[in-house]
């Protein structure tokens, strides 16, 4: 090659003639030497520079481009779209480029580098961007000044209130007025409720006006900007019913943005619940940092968010216009471009005395033109990010305009750069203040401008693991301070069973007075649960002091207390009683916190004082049901032998069908306490209308007259030698006991396990019975302890690393030799543990129904020593974990829920960190095994009764977060660690099944591009079964000779198995409508018989094709004379437009489909 350098080989030569043998040796050796290290050198460079770092532009070429990950799926076949025929629910029908959420994780599936660029200093524009961006066009920027709220996080709500919130509001009314260019939006409900209240008619025109204008901007509209990991649909709703209902009723308007920039992580639920309540435009921030890394080189930043059972037919198409802020947070730093140093200078916020990293001085003549190319500067570049030439500029932080000082320093000076930047033709640009409706409306008409090339790609799956920097992963929240997570999945039954016995009584009542007296207990509830779903609230990253004196002393027990009052108002009103002489409620909720609290749980009744009695029992869901509940009875202990029920059928056949049987169990102190030797047990089970109210009778001693249902007593054994007053006879259950003591059976299940050094080591499960004779034995495992962490980082947001995948559980700090118990009786059959820091228990029942036997109830009670016990262990930082072993071939895949909605097919991590494949579950995890003999998978699905954090490990166990303590703050602002813990009760439901291969997704298929799942019918039925449990009210009418079952709301039927009523409230006074309905329905998965026929799974209530609203208002047994309403109208899943302003309560609702639906009703009279 003639361009090489010559070389004079005569010279080389002669050197190497004039050196000794071993001199030319060792020179050849260290030229080679020389040259390795050379190439090890730039070929360590190379890779690092191949790496994720966003400072080298060579990345562009070597990362692959997702145009390998966005060709187009061919549309499926579909057997009928929203038809109650089978359909693949898996395959997906996408537009002409499409991101899925598995596949961008896989790309990041790698192992920590201490040594990768963090994305917290800065993001450098590619080189490959820069050609991309049309030459010429003009850029519009639109400044959105914003005040980011949050109600109790690391001060109380009043505190927040009282000294920043109202200021931010009083001032953004003031100055707004003043500065007609000047624009604002504003997003918590909950805090514009209480401005409100206390603003003159004069000061609540002016808000009026400024809205109606669009200078104030109401984005998201919620009562609060809720948590979307640990939140249920339920929650979700009725925080949007609460703000959207006040808007629209105080400011007359209807939000079209939801400005969500701040959850740790997004659903995929969340998405369509905002399309379907009429919001056109989703922004949203914290998402996987390399994810959105990779989002900005593809310019996707922008993308139409849209579901993955709207893609298959099985829903309506709710695709949302989603933009993802480009940078790390949501504050000044981070919105003028991609370098956080020069957007410092663009914050002009100085307060004497504050603390800031503010680099603002005001603009002046001598400055402004330097300035002015700085910003142009850095929004020039980060417009390379985007396919089009429209840009916003987020103004704001946390509690930011909340001083008169800002408002000025802020629109002065930047009123100065933007008539200056406006002025300058060379810069091209247009830059003011304005909205997000302002900026999504010139958004979409430059996008209508595009070619097709440059329109928005789509987007399916969520965005959970959440990721900032430094490879911390958000899982830790997840499973933080699960006691309150637990209390407010019971308020939401409890409230949601007042709202619709509440809405019945009341408009079914002659008493006019009757809503005044409920709807304000029924609107406290309703707006302090909803209150507790904000995002550092049910997630447990408030601060304790706010924690202790706010949610356990106000919020939680305030909502817990009004819906008991509502419900119990309503059940004696509709069985003909008064409202001032309610029912009192079996169940308790103590917030205070001077004492060991005493969370949501059944009270003691006396014996003989409060006997005989009677219960009423409340089925809150629309299915008829058979199912048990637990009262606390106290009284000498002679009389845990003679509790009997009082069976007072209506008619023979009525005592038949209620199918009533009961026993007696012991009655636990504590988590880690012995046996009560004054309280026990009453297990009541029987079968239950769909919403009704059921009065079964109850008391103890002599038999009488009246028939009765005896309750035995449960057989006891134990582990350990004890003696009881009230259990007189106690087995004793060690290694050489017999097999049936080593066995849990019903006619379904059996549930096999050993006692390994004095505890149960639980190691098969078997299907019993079927059409195919029965499953073989499979292995089964459960065992509790604590993760092995090494010392990282962690806190109330983030789990931390050093967690090994599938290395065993810790046991430091639990006794060696646990206490169990073996309770055996006719309807329950049960296996406890007890260490000194949690209680298990593992149960069958024994009902002669498959929908109920068919599962297994896992029931933990935790209660983690704190900082200052003497029950310490030596490490501080403590996860206790759930490990379930149930010997499935899973592959990497697994499902967990969206907010108890749908399922969503998980990645779990293979080189990356443990806490990056934790996921956030709200009601259920399901596995699925490989094609077996007959081609067929088994389904293992573990339902829940609250919110955790659950991972799948390498040899297919599965772990689920129960309870955490840290000793350390994880420095993401809550400024404290979680030392002080709280008990804390988990419910599981554990459900096997088998599916054909056909109409399931094989756990080792590696299809990154298949999104999700549904439950099957049994599953859900058990699902509501743990979520909306059997509530149980006591009177005491020993004379009482009334039916049993008392008064249900709906026909015997009851709703379609697939159909749920999400709420039934009452409007606020003087709207038009006086009723919202939302329905729910989720579509059923499909499997194959031996045949080949193609049928649904067994279901434990009865198919329907389809179903009218005029269901809901036939008259059930013993309901007197339902109204029906005079008028129906479909709106928007708020109520705030209408989409159909007539319906007809005879046309039939199809049910093939995923839905959610609300429906206006109008009754004659008003309330």
């Amino acid at each position: 090659n003639s361009k090489l350098p010559k070389v004079n080989w005569k010279i080389l030569h002669f050197l190497l003639a004039s050196m000794r043998f071993k001199t030319r040796i060792w020179c050849l050796l260290a030229l080679f030497a020389i040259a390795f290290l050379v190439l090890t050198y730039f070929s360590l460079s190379y890779h690092r520079e191949q790496s994720l770092s966003i400072n080298d532009d060579s990345l562009d070429a070597k990362e692959p481009q997702l145009a390998d990950l966005l060709n187009p799926l061919p549309k499926p076949k579909l057997q009928g779209a929203l038809s109650n025929r089978c359909t693949r629910i898996n395959q997906q029908s996408v537009g002409v480029k499409t991101f899925f959420a598995n596949q961008l994780l896989g790309k990041f599936d790698r192992r920590y580098d201490p040594k990768a660029v963090t994305f917290e200093n800065g993001v450098q524009v590619p080189k490959s961007l820069e050609a991309l961006k049309p030459k010429g066009e003009k850029l519009t920027v639109f400044v959105v000044p914003h005040s980011h709220n949050d109600p109790n996080w690391l001060k109380s709500y009043d505190s927040y209130y009282h000294l920043q919130t109202r200021n931010v509001l009083n001032y953004a009314l003031k100055y707004l007025t003043k500065w007609p260019e000047m624009r604002f939006i504003w997003t918590e409900a909950v805090f514009l409720s209480t401005w409100f209240s206390e603003a003159t008619p004069d000061q609540r025109a002016a808000m009026k006006s400024l809205v109606k204008q669009g200078r104030l901007e109401i984005t998201s509209g919620g009562w609060v900007s809720p948590d979307e990991a640990s939140t249920h649909y339920f929650a979700l709703i009725n925080q949007m019913l609460d703000g959207h209902l006040w808007i629209k009723q105080n400011l007359g308007v209807a939000p079209e943005t939801y400005w969500n920039v701040d959850p740790f992580g997004y659903s995929l639920l969340s998405p369509h619940l905002q399309s379907l309540a009429g919001i056109q435009n989703y922004v949203i921030l914290r998402i996987n940092e390399h994810i959105k890394d990779m989002l900005r080189r593809e310019r996707a930043l922008e993308f139409n968010w849209q579901t993955f059972w709207s893609s298959s037919g099985r829903g309506p198409d709710t695709q949302l216009l989603t933009s993802v802020l480009p940078f790390m947070l949501y504050q000044i730093k981070y919105s003028c471009g991609p370098n956080p140093s020069f957007c410092l200078y663009f914050d002009f916020r100085n307060i004497d005395g504050e603390l800031s990293e503010s680099l603002g001085t005001n603009v002046d003549p001598k400055n402004v033109n330097r300035l002015s190319d700085m910003l142009f500067q850095q929004l020039e570049a980060k417009s390379k990010f985007y396919r089009h030439n429209v840009l916003m500029m987020p103004l704001g932080d946390d509690f930011r305009w909340d001083r008169e000082e800002e408002w000025n320093q802020q629109y002065n000076n930047y009123k100065k750069l933007m008539d200056y930047m406006n002025s300058q033709s060379s810069m091209n640009v247009e830059i003011k203040f304005g909205t997000m409706k302002d900026y999504f409306t010139e958004l979409r008409a430059q996008l209508a401008k595009r070619p097709e090339r440059e329109r928005l790609p789509s987007f399916m799956g969520d965005f959970f693991t959440y990721t900032d920097k430094d490879e911390d992963y958000w899982s830790g929240y997840f499973t933080s301070r699960p006691g309150l997570k637990r209390c407010s999945r019971e308020i939401e039954s409890l409230l949601r069973a007042a709202e619709i016995f509440s809405t019945k009584a009341a408009l079914h009542s002659a008493d006019k007075q009757l809503y005044k007296q409920i709807y304000p207990r029924l609107d406290w509830a309703r707006r302090n649960l909803s209150l507790f779903q904000h995002h550092d609230s049910i997630t447990g990253t408030s601060t304790q002091e706010v924690i202790e004196e706010q949610y356990l002393a106000k919020v939680l027990p305030g909502a817990f207390n009004r819906s008991v009052e509502a419900l119990a108002g309503a059940l004696a009103s509709l069985l003909g009683g008064s409202i001032d002489s309610p029912p009192v409620f079996a169940d308790a909720f103590d917030g205070g916190w001077r004492k060991p609290p005493r969370l949501p749980g059944p009270v003691g009744f006396e014996i003989p004082k409060q006997l005989p009695g009677e219960l009423l029992i409340v089925n809150s869901i629309g299915q008829s049901r058979y199912d048990c509940l637990t009262v606390v009875l106290r009284g000498p202990p002679a009389s845990a032998a003679t509790v009997r029920l009082l069976n007072r059928p209506s008619s023979p056949s009525a005592a038949d069908s209620l199918r009533l049987r009961c026993q007696v169990e012991p009655h636990f102190n504590g988590i880690s306490g012995g046996i009560s030797e004054s309280e026990f047990d009453l297990l009541v089970c029987l079968q239950m209308p769909p919403l009704s109210a059921t009065r079964v009778g109850f008391s103890a001693g002599p038999d009488n007259s009246e028939p009765t249902v005896r309750c035995p007593p449960a057989r006891l054994a134990m582990n350990f030698p004890h003696s009881s007053s009230v259990w007189p006879k106690i087995g004793r259950l060690d290694e050489t006991a017999g097999r049936s003591q080593l066995t849990l059976a019903n006619s379904v299940l059996a549930i096999n396990f050993t006692l390994a050094g004095g505890e149960p080591d639980f190691v098969s499960v078997q299907q019993l019975g079927g059409s195919d004779g029965g499953v073989a034995a499979t292995g089964f495992g459960l065992e509790l302890g604590y993760l092995g962490l090494a010392k990282s980082r962690r806190g109330a947001y983030i789990m931390g690393g050093g967690v090994e995948p599938g290395a065993p559980l810790s046991r430091e700090g639990l006794q060696p030799d646990p206490v169990v118990y073996s309770v055996r009786g006719p309807v329950r059959s049960s296996i406890l543990r007890q260490q000194n820091h949690y209680r298990n228990r593992v149960a069958l029942y024994s009902t002669g129904l498959a929908a109920v036997d068919s599962a297994v109830r896992v029931t933990n009670l935790a209660n983690l020593p704190s900082s200052e016990s003497s029950d310490m262990t030596k490490r501080l930082d403590l996860e206790l974990v759930m490990r379930a072993n149930f010997s499935l071939a899973n592959g990497r895949y697994f499902y967990t829920d969206a907010n108890s909605a749908a399922l969503v097919r998980r990645h779990r991590p293979v080189k990356a960190p443990f806490e990056s494949g934790v996921y956030p579950v709200t009601g259920a995890v399901v596995l699925c095994g490989s094609a077996g003999r007959g081609g067929r998978r088994r389904r293992v699905a573990v339902l829940t009764g609250q919110s955790h954090g659950a991972a799948l490990l390498p040899d297919g166990r599965l772990d689920i977060m129960l309870h955490r303590r840290t000793s350390q703050d994880d420095s993401r602002g809550v400024g404290q660690a979680m030392e002080r813990v709280y008990p804390a009760r988990s419910d599981f439901l554990l459900h096997w099944s088998t599916q054909s291969a056909a109409d399931s997704t094989d756990a080792n298929n590696n299809d990154e591009r298949l999104v999700g799942d549904f439950l099957t019918p049994a599953e859900l039925a058990l699902s509501r079964r743990l979520n909306h449990r059997p509530l149980a009210f006591l009177t005491r009418s020993p004379g009482n000779k009334s039916p049993v079952v008392q008064l249900s709301l709906l026909p015997p039927a009851g709703l379609p198995c697939s159909l749920e009523i999400v709420t039934y409230r009452l409007l606020p006074p003087g709207h038009r409508f006086q009723a919202l309905l939302v329905l729910h329905n989720q579509p059923s998965v499909c499997h194959k018989t031996g045949n080949g026929e193609q049928q649904q799974q067994q279901q434990p209530c009865k198919a329907k094709v389809g179903f009218c609203l005029a269901d809901l208002f036939t008259a059930g047994p013993g309901e007197a004379g339902p109204r029906r309403p005079s008028r129906a109208a479909e709106a928007t899943l708020t109520g705030l437009r209408l989409t159909r302003p007539v319906v007809d309560l005879n046309e039939p609702l199809p049910l093939g489909g995923f839905f959610f639906r609300t429906f206006l009703l109008q009754f004659d009279g008003s309330h």
